[in-house]
């Protein structure tokens, strides 16, 4: 294969960044990609050829639109149309650049060039289909059935043989190892014991007799009988008190003591015993053949399906390069420059691929240790420290940004202060230069509270009553289970939230629906199926019709009987199907969509965006799986129309909205990487982290051993050898490490302020984020840098009563549509073969609604972004008559409209509290020009209504003066302008007429 490459004339310095959170990290990969680009284009007059790989698709999209961006920005259509270009500038995670590299050498691992990455589900089918044959052919495996079930024996030999595969050769911690490393153990306590016995007998009771049992265990363990001291250490009594303040003897003795010898946990009772050893060895043994056996049946079976699983494309890639030094060369020279975004994220077997794929090509590196929270997918911190070194002492530019452009200074400040106090791991960042602005925000809360659910709430509606916008505030979790709760407490006070959490897509109502719909094109004689598709809103017939329809079956096939009638939803059907024969399912389930109502319902029916986002996610899901070579619609329906994802995006999360509403955000702490809020919330402060507790099978990623633990008949529990235990800790150790750095990960979204939640009823383990933090005393605390606020919360929130009433009002699904129609009426005219009237299955007045509804709202956005464009800028976005309505507004003089906008506010939210309520609203337009105070609104209805709205901006200038936002010397003019009517109509108020009552 040629290279299409060229070697740089012209020098460009390898690159490592370490950029800590906020610092600018993307702006500097955009930066660096444009440099790079067009300085290679003026020495060699072509393009470079280009890889950029990060973690996430999100990631790898947000990049591409940023690059084609700044293209943009510099008027370059030729750079645009090359970003553009998949072939010169491939931006994948690293999984889409390793299947980059094994589709151009797949024949070097036997496979052919339309080979296909299974799923999840057909990998366990057929690794199940595989493990029972060799059983039946293989009986002396079946005594590991002993120690496992069957299933549970499969989940170890899918990860045995990934280790396999990763390792090349991998082998079982043999009987004569254990023992090995038990001597080792038996040495260490032997000798504290002899060095305690030969101390001068401490002062207190029971020093001298305790002490002389010792010297039995010691006894015992030279001869190696550790039956025998484990007998003697259970007779032991009880160790005589010790006073660290005034100890008998040196304390670090005493704590080997406790830690080999009288701890709950102590390291003499977790020694193995011979037999457990050699019962060890016999299964371990065993289970090594098998994993040998099944995975050469494994790989034999894919190899003869040219199939391949997921860690198949970073095993493959590593036995390419292993077996052939040459085609990782090859590939390197093929491209220019390698960029790796988000690098700490990265395992230590992608960073062995990556090294050989970039080969000696100049590259970038970026990333941020302290945000490394990928443990549980092989993601590991100190790959990047190491790295780090190496770019360090080698040939790379390092750069080092710390300035943080995200979070406003002071709250920068408090972040560092906080995790100066709660880990030693924590580097700080610079804030950036402050900003004159008096905020009404404190950096920090810190919340205990009996009940963190109502406390998250009452501090969400507090941030709202200080002016913050719901859409500005972020809830972050470590647990799905915790927003859950969180959601379904803040519908019942009415505090519009959206949930954003990586399940639940596949149960949504309008998926079931739509994969219900695509089955009946597949299979009309399914006739659950049918049932369940005739039964949803999109279909006129009752539950009732179909019952009595079947009692009078005249077939066994359900569709067989529907289609003979002149029914309008059968007449529907068939027309679906005719479609679907000549233009296909895509097209005809874009119709179905259309047509149905299901689509404007979910407009309708759904504030936050999600149900409409959940219906076009689903639609490009099928277009993306269509492309592929070997698509079977009956097997993407059969597999739940999952496609692999190797991003953590995983494809059974909800679609998120393409605008977002004015909600406030719930979503774990993983989801939130990347993201940006004003205001965060982080609960679960003394929730416990999240560590394994149990690992049957441990392995040694450096030397390629493993183990198996085994059963216990007198517990019926799966019993690890002291090796695994080691395994297992030294895991768990990593496991603390990254849960700080989740809450690091956490806090640094904030922009504004950030708060901590922390629930009484909870355990205060020493583990918690609660323990290892400085909480501070309850009260105001302002310091020269920052200030927080410490509390205890036992309020009840309040419900709302203007926020979510219009939305509840509106949440029967079937009010939308039309009165069904009688059984017998002939459709058939009103049905096109392509295209169904969306009028037939929606009733006037609700699209007259919606119409009216959209245009005022359109109107709105368009009055709001006044402030912020040019009214050129803002015309070019609307139509005609939108246009007469702005220029309406321009040339009026009756406002000083200008400045009102210039200097004052457009669609401000408030809040506040009066007499144990909280008012919210949010003002059209105000401002205070020459010491007079406008309160506006918008209308596009008729101003026969003025005095109502007049009312309403009195209210809302009530509200202003509650919050000392006006005074007694301002005069206020309240203005109501109907744009449609080009009428505006205004009233002055004095300062004492504004009243709450």
């Amino acid at each position: 294969m040629s290279s299409s490459s060229s070697e740089l004339v012209f020098a460009y310095p390898n690159q490592f960044i370490r950029a800590g959170a906020g610092a600018g990290k993307t702006t500097k990969l955009i930066a660096t990609f444009i440099d790079f680009s067009q300085k290679f284009k003026s020495v060699h007059g072509r393009y470079p050829k280009v890889i950029l790989t990060t973690f996430t698709r999100k990631s790898t999209q947000e990049i591409k639109e940023r690059l084609l961006t700044q293209a943009l920005k510099l008027n370059d259509q030729e750079l645009f149309a090359y970003i553009n270009k998949k072939s010169s500038v491939h931006i994948s995670t690293i999984h889409g650049v390793l299947g980059l590299f094994l589709n151009q050498y797949q024949d070097l691992v036997g496979l052919a060039t339309d080979f296909k990455v299974l799923d999840k589900e057909q990998i366990r089918k057929q690794n199940f289909k595989e493990l029972k044959s060799i059983f039946k052919s293989n009986s002396q495996f079946m005594q590991l059935l002993e120690h496992y079930s069957f299933n549970e024996l499969l989940t170890h030999l899918d990860r045995a043989c990934e280790f396999l595969n990763q390792n090349s050769k991998i082998n079982f911690i043999t009987a004569a190892e254990l023992k090995t490393i038990r001597a080792k153990e038996f040495q260490h306590i032997i000798a504290l014991i002899e060095t305690l016995c030969e101390l001068p007998t401490p002062s207190g009771k029971g020093w001298a007799e305790y002490f002389q049992q010792l010297s039995h265990i010691s006894t015992a363990l030279k001869s190696e009988n550790l039956d025998l001291a484990l007998n003697i250490s259970d007779q032991l009594p009880n160790k005589p008190r010790f006073s660290k303040d005034k100890p008998q003897f040196d304390t670090d003795l005493h704590d080997d003591l406790v830690k080999y010898l009288t701890d709950q946990q102590a390291i003499l009772n977790d020694l193995d015993t011979d037999a457990y050893i050699a019962e060890n060895h016999r299964m371990n043994s065993l289970f090594y053949d098998l994993v040998i056996l099944f995975s050469e049946k494994i790989k034999d079976n894919r190899r003869s399906k040219n199939e391949i699983t997921i860690s198949d494309l970073e095993t493959l890639c590593l036995e390419i390069i292993r077996s052939s030094s040459k085609a990782a060369k090859q590939f390197s020279s093929e491209f220019d420059y390698f960029m790796v975004d988000e690098f700490q994220d990265t395992s230590p077997t992608q960073v062995n691929i990556l090294n050989e794929l970039i080969g000696n090509r100049p590259h970038f590196i970026v990333g941020d240790p302290q945000q490394s929270i990928y443990l549980f997918r092989g993601a590991r911190s100190e790959v990047f420290l190491s790295k780090q070194s190496q770019a360090l002492s080698g040939n790379y530019e390092s750069i080092r940004l710390n300035t943080n452009y995200r979070s406003r200074p002071s709250l920068m400040k408090f972040i560092n202060q906080f995790f100066a106090d709660f880990s030693s791991a924590f580097e700080p960042m610079i804030p950036k230069e402050a900003e004159p602005i008096v905020s009404k925000f404190f950096d920090g809360y810190f919340i205990q509270a009996e009940d963190q659910i109502q406390a998250a709430l009452n501090q969400i509606q507090k941030l709202i009553s200080l002016g913050a916008r719901a859409s500005e505030i972020c809830v972050l979790s470590k647990k799905n289970s915790t927003l859950m709760s969180l959601s379904q407490s803040a519908s019942q006070y009415q505090i519009p939230v959206q949930l954003m959490v990586a399940a639940g897509f596949d149960e949504r109502r309008e998926i079931l629906d739509l994969v219900s719909f695509v089955r009946f094109l597949v299979n009309p004689y399914d006739s659950e199926n049918l049932i369940q598709l005739l039964r949803s809103p999109w279909f006129k017939m009752s539950d009732q019709q179909i019952v009595e329809f079947r009692k009078n079956k005249t077939t066994n096939h359900f569709w067989n009987q529907l289609r003979s009638e002149n029914l309008p939803d059968s007449i529907r059907l068939i027309e679906y199907l005719n479609q679907y024969t000549s233009s296909g399912v895509l097209q005809t389930t874009i119709d179905f969509i259309h047509t149905s109502g299901l689509l404007v319902s979910a407009k309708y029916l759904d504030a936050s965006g999600k149900k409409e986002a959940n219906i076009w996610k689903f639609v490009q899901n099928l277009r993306d799986q269509m492309n592929h070579k070997n698509f079977h619609l009956n097997e993407y329906l059969s597999n739940q129309f999952s496609s692999l994802q190797s991003d953590l995006a995983s494809n059974s999360s909800e679609a998120q909205p393409v605008i977002s509403p004015d909600r406030v955000s719930l979503m774990t702490i993983h989801n939130a990487k990347g993201l940006q809020f004003e205001h965060i919330i982080v609960m679960g402060m003394k929730d416990l982290p999240n560590t394994t507790n149990i690992m049957p099978l441990s392995k040694n990623e450096m030397t390629g051993q493993f183990n198996l633990g085994i059963f216990n008949v007198d517990d019926s529990q799966i019993h690890n050898s002291f090796w695994s235990q080691k395994i297992r800790k030294e895991f768990n150790s990593r496991e603390h490490a990254e849960s700080e750095r989740l809450l690091y990960v956490a806090a640094t979204r904030a922009m504004t302020s950030v708060t901590f939640v922390a629930e009484d009823k909870k355990t205060n383990s020493k583990s918690s984020w609660f323990s290892k933090s400085k909480w501070p005393d309850f009260g105001i605390n302002n310091t020269p840098d920052f200030s927080f606020e410490s509390v205890r919360d036992e309020l009840v929130p309040e419900i709302y009563l203007n926020s979510m009433t219009e939305i509840q009002k509106l949440s029967e699904p079937f009010q939308i549509l039309k009165t069904a129609e009688p059984l017998t009426e002939s459709v058939t005219e009103k049905i096109s073969k392509n295209k169904f009237s969306q009028q037939n299955q929606i009733s006037n007045q609700f699209i007259k609604n919606l119409d009216k509804a959209k245009s005022g709202t359109d109107l709105h956005k368009l009055f709001e972004s006044l402030k912020y464009n040019s009214v050129s800028e803002v015309q070019n976005l609307t139509n005609d008559k939108n246009k007469k309505y702005l220029q309406f507004l321009m040339d009026q003089n009756e406002l000083p409209l200008n400045q009102i906008l210039k200097f004052g506010y457009v669609e401000w939210g408030f809040g506040l509290r009066y007499q144990a309520k909280l008012i919210q609203g949010q003002i059209d337009a105000w401002g205070i020009v020459d010491d007079i105070v406008y309160v506006l609104d918008y209308k596009t209805g008729s101003s026969e209504y003025s005095e109502s709205a007049y009312l309403q901006l009195q209210f809302y200038a009530t509200c202003l003066k509650e919050m000392k936002k006006i005074n007694s010397n301002q005069k206020i003019i309240l203005g109501v302008i109907y744009p449609v009517e080009e009428k505006i109509i205004q009233k002055t108020v004095s300062f004492n007429e504004l009243k709450l009552t």
